[in-house]
């Protein structure tokens, strides 16, 4: 048990076309910070899920483990370790 973060936007959360459910880069990187800060406290949720609830009201996962997509199969999760 832990947190997930969340946070909440005044836009969409996606890139462009929401179909393609591309997240915005700003918002997963945010995101990914506030993971990794809760992982050193030893107070994240398994599986470093996060979220924003966009200005639509919509709740959106950001999958933080998966990759960004299909040439760039870096996760946002290891991006964020090289940055640190």
């Amino acid at each position: 048990m832990g947190y997930i973060p969340g946070d909440i936007k005044s836009g969409s959360g996606f890139e462009g076309d929401e179909s393609k459910g591309r997240l915005k880069k700003h918002y997963a990187f945010q995101l990914a910070h506030y993971v990794f800060i809760l992982e050193q406290l030893g107070s994240a949720a398994p599986g470093r899920s996060a979220y924003i609830v966009d200005r639509d009201g919509r709740r959106v996962a950001c999958p933080l483990t998966e990759p960004q997509g299909v040439r760039n199969t870096a996760t946002w999760a290891v991006i964020l370790q090289r940055s640190a």
